[in-house]
């Protein structure tokens, strides 16, 4: 046996493995667990000069994993030199305006301002913007201000003349530069269209600041208890920028990266690089966001202030899908059959059903591979599609702050109680016999796991009420869905996602049990220390 290097007792272990699932003590040795047991059985493989972590009757479970993340463009746009502008930290639309026309006074000659998450639904926009908006805000300075949920942005004439865009710029594909009815532009770009707003900015801060950005969003994640989180949507060009903090040492969690998909070929192999990164799949997005108004829905938007009004949809809107099954059908199949693992962002029920669809067709092409493809998000998925993605072996990735950050504007201002309430089906994924995931989609909401946890084991909005209490799910299959089940989803549950002797000793230390606690106080614990390999990289 190796020799030990830490011992941790004095608390609770929750392994995850259900072979064991507590533990009074364990032993980590050359970054891996050496052993999990009894205090008495652990004390036993030390020496007198063994460290010890004396968990003062806190618990040590794995660390927590982001299952769908956006760590590389959360560190760009959520950190300077770009401006946070998120309801979360910014509640008001005119704290936004206030934020955005401080910093045009403070502007460069020759920059390009970046402004990252305007609500049209928690702000409370008087309508949705246009480029006149912008203008009036910032009249020279070219500036880009982003949806919250990074499915639309808007530029100010500046920036349009900056980037090049006129009425005579075609559309990308699986995305919209939106025009009048004159055919001009209006200043506003959605979905794959907005890659095209936002490639100055992730080209154009210093190499030292890119660097210094993705290093603090990973310590912000190891101080959340997360030991790895995945990459959606990675755009090429910037895996050298991880590459070049793990190089360094620097990153204190794993990434497993997903190539955008509207590349028509990825310049990378499949599971290129090392422990640290990995570039394992590559993302496509069906539909959009529920907050943008444009995800593809059978149960059309509710006709309300907010959704007409504040948000600009065309009354009774059903939204619309971003490509022909034709097109992203041929794209999963090439991909799949490369050996990439797929994974597509689908909101609406209509558009999973496409993903489905897809996927049925594709599989039986991959012969016995062990494929995992993934459904992301799936905010309206129906019992029916639940039970047709556990029969084709398709994981599902569910967003449950959904439910905690917009869930009164869903049942009030958006969608039918019958739609609202089934939003993030958890319970009936889990019905149907699923192994789900919970995250926070990287710079939509901050990355909580216990608030994760929290709510979908409660389905409390902000404003304490209840929304669809037969979708709650258990505190332990919360627990799951961050750490072994988020693993597999990975491909990683031979490595880590639960303490059994031989993995890697990714470990959070929390000062209470969730499994004690009540439901609702879950998201209250603290977060005492992280370790990633059997090293610390959080100590409160």
């Amino acid at each position: 046996m190796a020799i030990v290097d830490t011992i941790f007792l004095g608390g609770s272990v929750l392994t995850m493995d259900e072979r064991c699932p507590r533990a009074e003590a364990l032993a980590v040795g050359d970054g891996r667990i050496l052993a999990v047991g009894t205090r008495a059985q652990i004390e036993r493989l030390s020496q007198a000069a063994t460290p010890v972590v004396d968990l003062e009757g806190g618990v040590l479970m794995p660390g927590f994993i982001e299952a769908h993340g956006h760590p590389l463009t959360e560190s760009l746009f959520g950190y300077p030199p770009a401006t946070d502008v998120r309801p979360f930290f910014c509640p008001r639309y005119e704290d936004v305006v206030e934020r955005i026309r401080a910093r045009v006074a403070q502007a460069q000659p020759g920059e390009l301002l970046f402004f990252r998450g305007l609500d049209l639904v928690l702000h409370r926009v008087p309508h949705d913007p246009t480029f006149r908006d912008l203008d009036a805000w910032s009249p020279q300075v070219p500036i880009i201000v982003q949806a919250n949920p990074g499915h639309a942005a808007w530029a100010n004439s500046a920036a349009l003349t900056r980037l090049g865009l006129t009425r005579d710029t075609p559309d990308p594909p699986a995305g919209h530069y939106v025009r009048d009815a004159y055919g001009e532009l209006t200043g506003k770009a959605t979905e794959s269209a907005v890659h095209e707003f936002l490639a100055p900015v992730l080209t154009s801060s210093v190499e030292d600041f890119r660097r210094r950005n993705l290093r603090e969003l990973l310590r912000a994640y190891a101080r959340r208890g997360l030991t790895m989180a995945s990459d959606q949507a990675m755009p090429p060009p910037t895996a050298a920028l991880y590459r070049a903090v793990a190089a360094a040492g620097d990153a204190c969690i794993r990434i497993r990266a997903y190539v955008r998909g509207t590349h028509a070929n990825a310049p990378f192999v499949p599971n290129e690089g090392d422990d640290t990164f990995r570039i394992i799949g590559v993302k496509f997005t069906a539909d959009g966001s529920p907050w943008v108004g444009n995800i593809a829905v059978s149960d059309p938007y509710l006709n309300s202030e907010v959704t007409l009004g504040q948000m600009g949809l065309p009354p009774d809107n059903r939204g619309e899908l971003n490509w022909t099954d034709e097109l992203l059908g041929e794209r999963i199949d090439r991909y799949a059959r490369d050996g990439w693992q797929v994974s597509v962002h689908a909101h609406g029920d209509r558009a999973i059903a496409q993903v489905l669809r897809i996927y049925a067709a594709v599989i039986p092409r991959l012969g016995r591979c062990d494929h995992r493809l993934r459904i992301e998000h799936c905010g309206a998925i129906t019992d029916e599609q639940l039970v047709e993605a556990a029969r084709l072996g398709v994981a599902v990735s569910f967003f449950p702050a959904h439910v905690y950050w917009w869930g009164e504007a869903m049942r009030k201002d958006l969608f039918n109680l019958r739609v609202a309430e089934r939003w993030m089906a958890m319970g009936s994924a889990l019905r149907a016999g699923m192994r789900i995931s919970l995250h926070n989609d990287g710079m939509v909401t901050p990355t909580d796991p216990l608030l994760n946890i929290r709510t979908a084991a409660t389905r409390l909005t902000r404003a304490g009420n209840v929304l669809g209490p037969d979708q709650c799910i258990t505190v332990a299959q919360a627990l799951r869905a961050h750490t072994i089940d988020a693993a597999w989803q990975l491909f990683m549950e031979h490595e880590t996602g639960s303490l059994v002797a031989g993995k890697s000793a990714d470990l959070v230390w929390l000062d209470a049990d969730p499994l004690a606690a009540a439901p609702e106080r879950v998201h209250e614990i603290g977060v005492r220390g992280t370790w990633l390999r059997g090293v610390l990289t959080f100590t409160a």
